[in-house]
Parts: structure tokens; C-alpha cells; sequence
């Protein structure tokens, strides 16, 4: 999983546009985790596959902008053969994409105006935070990100209590695994909150490279040539004696067909592609 994110000295500018300055950062992280990638002297990957999800928030609510990416140890050299990492526990060093990060996102910050020019130059001087850990099968880290796709900023099991002229927040403590409370005041607390609302029709989820959905024949070649251990076909249904209704499996009873169940999403090809990926 490799994860960017956004120095503390650009957030105060992206608040009053946040649309912008977030698909900036996806451009800018996408195309540095794709170059990198793409680089024979790293791993070659002529054709890589990602996803990326945004996250923006801390535990007390505080506005930190950063992207998780899955990054699955495969890909496609220029001639459409297969590679793979040499060592399964290490894709690139995260330096080298933090600084091509820095770089994509600072030239179309200044190609665009965005910012002031001694603020995008003091920007230059500093390191940017970019993680790069091994996900093993990636199940446990896809698990991680759905917490932030399907939860909101803060649940209700840790809003300890609300009062007319304070709100009391439980905050986890990364080194004890303990939650101490932190109270603030009603409006500082919406304030918080409405920090992390994303504008209307944005995606927070992101595919790119053989996991784009435009790319299933792509991933359909990866996986004749990984030769992916897909999951077995469940068992044809009993028949009847000399008829042909479906008899079902518990009771022995014929079964009536009621409707007909639409395709499966698109995102399931993937989840079992990634899971062939660890078999």
C-alpha cells in the first residue's frame, strides 16, 4: 500500500477549493506512482493497475489530506510479457515518489496560478510524506479503506456526549491502543465536521492502469498469464426424475424461478483478481 500525502503547509489553500486542489493531488500522486512504476530502473511495469482511495481526515476530525493506493506486484513490459517483483515485499522506495509527487503537483500548482510564488518555492525546499508498506494479499488493506468509504468522519460510538455548550470526543492513541477525550465547543465541532464534506459528484475511489473498468481485456490477459486460481464452480442444482425443474437442494422440493438477479458490480472482477494475486 503507498500512501501520499499533502504537507501541512498547502492544506490552509485547499479549503476554499477543495474540488481543485484534490484532483490536482490525485493527478499529480497517479502520475508519479505510474512514471515510477513505468521506470525499468525501479520495476518496469510498462502496464501497472491501482486504485486509490482519499481520505482527509484525523481522528480528532483534524483536515489531512492523504491517498491510499493499492498497488498489486504485478504488470506488463512494453512487449505484453509478465513481471513481477523480484521481492514480493518491496515495490519502490517512497522518496523517489514523493519526490516525483512534489514535482507533478508544484509545476501544475505554478502553470496555473494557484498559489504565490514564494510560498510554491518554499514548497520545493521541504520533503514531502509518502509510506510504502507490503500489503500481503491486500485483503486486510482493501478491508482498512472501506472503513473510509462506507463510515463518515467520525462515528457515534465515539461521541462520548454532546451538551448544549460542549461535545465530547473519544480520540485512539496509536501507542497504547487507549481513547482519552477531547471536548470542544458545538460550533468548532461542525466546523470540523463540514471540513471533510467532498463536493458533489466527486470520487473518492479511483482505478487506474489494468484496473480501470475500460481495461477488462487487460486484466483479462494478466490473469491468463498469472493463471489465476479462480474459485471453483459451485455444483450444477439437482434435477428432478425425468423432468427438468430444479429441485432444491434442502428439501428436495422443485424450485420456481420468481426473477432474475442483474449483473454483478464491476468491482468484483477486481476483489477476485487481487485475491488470485495471494493464492
Amino acid at each position: 500500500m503507498v500512501t501520499f500525502t499533502l504537507p501541512a503547509q498547502l492544506r490552509e489553500h485547499v479549503y476554499g477549493r477543495p474540488e481543485l486542489f484534490h484532483r490536482l493531488f490525485f493527478t499529480a500522486a497517479s502520475q508519479a506512482l505510474k512514471q515510477i512504476l513505468a521506470d525499468p530502473k525501479h520495476t518496469g511495469f510498462h502496464q501497472s493497475g491501482f486504485f486509490g482511495v482519499l481520505q482527509t481526515w484525523t481522528q480528532d476530525m483534524l483536515y489531512h489530506p492523504h491517498i491510499h493506493f493499492i498497488v498489486p506486484g504485478v504488470g506488463l513490459d512494453p512487449k505484453g510479457r509478465l513481471i513481477s517483483l523480484s521481492n514480493p515485499r518491496f515495490l519502490v522506495y517512497a522518496q523517489v515518489l514523493a519526490d516525483r509527487c512534489r514535482t507533478l503537483m508544484l509545476l501544475a500548482l505554478q502553470s496555473q496560478a494557484l498559489l504565490p510564488a514564494d510560498l510554491i518555492e518554499a514548497l520545493w525546499k521541504i520533503d514531502w510524506v509518502t509510506d510504502v508498506q507490503a500489503a500481503g494479499s491486500g485483503y486486510h488493506a482493501v478491508k482498512y479503506l472501506g472503513q473510509y468509504v462506507h463510515r463518515s468522519v467520525i462515528s457515534d460510538s465515539r461521541i462520548a456526549s454532546v451538551h448544549t455548550d460542549l461535545v465530547t470526543i473519544r480520540v485512539k492513541q496509536r501507542e497504547c491502543e487507549n481513547y482519552r477525550p477531547i471536548r470542544l465547543q458545538p460550533l468548532e465541532f461542525i466546523r470540523r465536521y463540514l471540513l471533510h464534506v467532498l463536493p458533489a459528484r466527486f470520487h473518492r475511489i479511483r482505478y487506474y492502469g489494468f484496473l480501470h473498468p475500460r481495461a477488462c481485456p487487460t486484466l483479462q490477459l494478466l490473469q491468463t498469464l498469472l493463471d489465476a486460481a479462480m474459485a471453483d464452480p459451485q455444483p450444477a442444482p439437482k434435477t428432478l426424475p425425468g423432468d427438468s425443474t430444479l429441485a432444491c437442494p434442502d428439501c428436495g422440493h422443485p424450485m420456481t424461478l420468481t426473477s432474475h438477479l442483474p449483473r454483478a458490480p464491476p468491482y468484483l472482477p477486481f476483489q477476485a483478481f487481487l485475491l488470485a494475486l495471494a493464492a
